[in-house]
């Protein structure tokens, strides 16, 4: 009898547990490192018994959950199992990965006659095969389609399809199925540059290259998974299939020392061969390399609506907690989204931040901290474990921010038609911090508009009463205030100072700088200038709090 690539797979298995574990190997640490069934292992375990003394190679058996094993001629075992004069026949899972590689990675057209020559199988079993493959597809949300013109071709988003092909490799478990693999991608590359190249192995030397530049170790039994990954990533770019990321993860991995590794490995591999790789690829490489395993998803589609689901759960979480109604949910969805998003990339690639505000925040918005920490405790899955105080922190400045705006129910009129605008470079939080600032230093009957030096085009700038901002711009108005994220008290007299040269309905359209004139002319002078300016400062906070 012969060996199929389970059974093959099998016996490495015990091969290999057995140089470490005394020739007892528990059953269940067999399945877990296979990942099969007791059923198939149980099948194929009769067949392997009787091939090995058929070959006069060893024995196994089985007691109590545990299989014994006996290889005395160990080495030439192993040859065996790996040398090509080896018959062997390709198991059903084997074919059904390499016929989703051909289709993938081949650039001539396929068709169902060319995989029953292939695999020498009926055209029933490529259909059934075909079938099942659309099945597992759907899980990716990836889908098998056929044309007269392109023959078999799969139909969805590039990330979703190389996490797919990514899935078939493995499943390649011998060595005779793995050397068809290799030899699709060496004739593909062939017929792209009309080089016969090792590219393999020049992938392998730019690996080490990388390994000793960013000063790591990668597994050797991942290493070789990757090597075959990134010459697919080549062949797809080539033939014009490029990888797509979001604009928020390229800015988070072009920060770590991995992806200015991966551009030694490409310039290394231009160099060495000669083919260029596109821009978008070093991200899709640098992806490969990091072997992320906390946030495993199929498809870009997937982690976006997970992006989406746990501000939904947050928002319904900071509702229940903090007893409130969120008014026009959509909008605030979309804001939060834009903060989590950059967040969930951080933690997905573990990038610690410093937060310079965090005392700060947790002093003034206390409420807001605790809230934040128990609703997200309550999102489902492990978010919440690996977000630190100083990510935690800027998530409650920003939900702080939001709250004070649900429980103020300020009326149009109450407000005079006053506006404040509020910029800053770095993003929303600190917009909101000095919002909740000015709220209890002028009151919170003005309209606090928020706005990004981007967005100032998009503002008529003369409708502001006064503009406050964390960021130097010569398009901004004479009555800015230029102030830290933190007000001093130096920036709060600033304020006052330039709300006084507005006018206020105080009394008719008088202003308070109108009113200081008549309070410094009816003292006789008998008021210093500091004296004046404490008066000044009293006043404003009393019209524009009261």
């Amino acid at each position: 009898m012969e060996l199929n690539g389970r059974m093959v797979n099998i016996l490495n298995a015990m091969i290999n547990s057995s140089e470490n574990s005394w020739n007892e190997i528990p059953v269940s640490d067999l399945l877990s490192a296979l990942k099969i069934t007791k059923r198939t292992f149980y099948y194929n375990f009769d067949k392997i018994s009787k091939w090995l003394k058929e070959n006069d190679l060893g024995t196994v058996s089985l007691s109590e959950g545990n299989c014994f094993v006996k290889f005395p001629k160990k080495d030439e075992l192993k040859e065996l199992l790996q040398s090509s004069n080896t018959n062997y026949f390709m198991s059903a899972e084997e074919r059904h990965a390499l016929e989703i590689l051909y289709i993938t990675l081949s650039s001539e057209i396929i068709t169902i006659e060319q995989f029953q020559q292939m695999f020498d199988v009926s055209k029933n079993t490529i259909l059934a095969d075909i079938k099942k493959q659309k099945e597992n597809l759907k899980e990716f949300q990836l889908d098998i389609k056929y044309s007269a013109k392109q023959g078999y071709f799969i139909e969805g988003e590039e990330f979703s399809i190389r996490k797919f092909l990514g899935n078939q490799v493995y499943r390649l478990g011998h060595i005779q199925a793995k050397k068809d693999l290799y030899r699709l991608l060496d004739n593909a590359l062939f017929e792209l540059t009309g080089k016969q190249l090792d590219f393999r192995d020049r992938i392998r030397d730019a690996i080490r290259i990388y390994e000793t530049d960013i000063d790591t170790d990668l597994v050797q039994s991942y290493v070789e998974h990757e090597v075959l990954m990134i010459f697919i990533a080549y062949k797809r770019c080539m033939g014009g299939r490029h990888f797509t990321i979001d604009e928020q993860e390229k800015k988070t991995l072009e920060k770590l020392a991995e992806y200015k590794g991966v551009q030694k490995i490409i310039s290394c591999l231009n160099e060495s061969c000669g083919l260029n790789l596109c821009e978008q690829e070093s991200y899709y490489i640098t992806i490969l390399l990091l072997g992320v395993k906390n946030f495993d998803f199929n498809s870009k589609i997937e982690e976006d609506s997970y992006i989406r689901n746990i501000t939904k759960q947050f928002i319904a979480n900071v509702e229940r907690n903090a007893n409130i109604t969120i008014k026009d949910r959509e909008p605030f969805m979309a804001r939060l989204v834009s903060h989590i998003g950059p967040m969930y990339y951080r933690v997905k690639y573990d990038i610690k931040i410093e937060n310079p505000l965090l005392d700060d925040i947790k002093a003034m918005y206390k409420q807001a901290f605790e809230v934040t920490r128990k609703s997200l405790g309550e999102v489902e899955g492990d978010l919440s474990d690996l977000i630190d105080d100083n990510e935690m922190g800027y998530l409650a400045m920003y939900i702080g921010g939001e709250l004070n705006q649900v429980k103020r129910e300020i009326k149009a009129d109450q407000k005079n038609g006053q506006s404040v605008l509020i910029v800053c470079g770095a993003g929303v939080a600190a917009s909101v911090l000095i919002k909740s600032q000015l709220i209890e230093l002028i009151g919170d009957q003005f309209n606090f508009v928020l706005c990004s030096v981007g967005k100032l085009k998009d503002k008529n700038l003369a409708e502001y009463s006064l503009a406050v901002s964390t960021v130097r711009f010569d398009e901004l108005p004479e009555h800015t205030v230029y102030v830290g994220a933190v007000l001093s008290e130096q920036d709060k007299r600033k304020i006052i100072t330039e709300l006084n040269k507005c006018k206020m309905k105080v009394m008719n359209e008088f202003t308070l700088g109108d009113l200081m004139k008549i309070i410094s002319g009816s003292s006789g002078g008998n008021l210093t200038n500091g004296e004046l300016e404490e008066i000044n400062y009293e006043l404003c906070r009393f019209f524009h709090t009261s």
